[in-house]
């Protein structure tokens, strides 16, 4: 390797861990940003939204709807842990909005197989390996939302893990908090202490961070070798589950890790129980 290429790769990834760190905080200040403009809303505001969302069908399909949308259900997932954590609505009406977002966001991997529509072969294993995602959200959501409804088994089941993992001496460490409240309460003062303002800034601000971070992530871990991941990936089932589960981890996504797989399913070089295994880690790994 030459020095000249040497450099270049150096000052390469100098751009996209600065660009990481830009992204990192752009995330938490959106998070922060959102929690401090719920908090801030008015009572009847607050109650036409706990309202909206108490009805588990209704939060269900909100979910659905928003995801399908902007095309992220990291994003919808981000703000309802916004809401939910200064009170807005409860963990109970927050589950079936997430179950929502879960099925939005099988609608990307969907639309990836209509591009091999004008091939009848490729697009039948393309559309079956979209498929796989599909239909183990909603199976999913067919067994977890009636449990969760008459039983509130996962709500349960969330806070009992919560208080396993959860100490007085971690949970009051508010670095974020602290090192993020006076530039909230600089933009809070720029946009005339106005909530909903505030709102559509962390929301954009959010949905920037998770595009960004997405985009940051896949050049580092796919790069130029891209094309020779296909054995080193589907090698075992247990190995195509594991990477799953990480690149969905890192990427924040699991539209775009899902939506990978299906060229390799239109052109056969995959089989459909080969994707079955990587598409249920990425359904982990989100």
């Amino acid at each position: 390797m030459t020095v000249a290429k040497r450099k270049f790769e150096i000052i390469n990834f100098s751009k996209r861990l600065l660009r990481f760190v830009v992204v990192f905080f752009a995330f938490f200040l959106s998070l922060n940003l959102m929690g401090n403009a719920f908090s801030l809303l008015s009572s009847n505001t607050v109650t036409q939204i706990i309202e909206a969302t108490s009805n588990p069908f209704v939060g269900f399909f909100i979910g659905i709807l928003a995801t399908a949308i902007l095309q992220s259900s990291s994003t919808i997932t981000s703000t309802i842990v916004a809401i939910v954590s200064v009170g807005t609505i409860s963990l109970d009406s927050a589950i079936p909005i997430v179950m929502g977002a879960n099925i939005g966001t099988t609608v990307t991997s969907t639309i990836v197989s209509l591009g091999y529509i004008s091939k009848k072969k490729e697009f039948r294993r393309a559309l079956a390996a979209a498929a796989v995602h599909d239909f183990f959200n909603i199976f999913t959501v067919l067994i977890l939302l009636p449990l969760q409804y008459f039983t509130g088994f996962l709500s349960l089941a969330s806070k009992n893990i919560t208080h396993l993992i959860y100490s007085p001496q971690v949970g009051n460490s508010d670095f974020f908090s602290y090192s993020l409240k006076p530039i909230s309460n600089f933009i809070y003062q720029i946009l005339g202490n106005s909530p909903i303002l505030m709102i559509g800034l962390a929301l954009f601000l959010l949905f920037y961070a998770i595009k960004s971070f997405t985009q940051v992530i896949k050049e580092i871990l796919i790069g130029d070798s891209k094309r020779k991941m296909s054995d080193f990936i589907f090698g075992s089932p247990l190995k195509s589950l594991a990477i799953g589960t990480l690149f969905t981890a890192a990427l924040q996504s699991s539209s775009v890790t899902t939506s990978l797989i299906v060229p390799l399913a239109a052109t056969n070089k995959i089989s459909l129980k080969q994707t079955f295994n990587f598409i249920m880690g990425a359904n982990v790994g989100t």
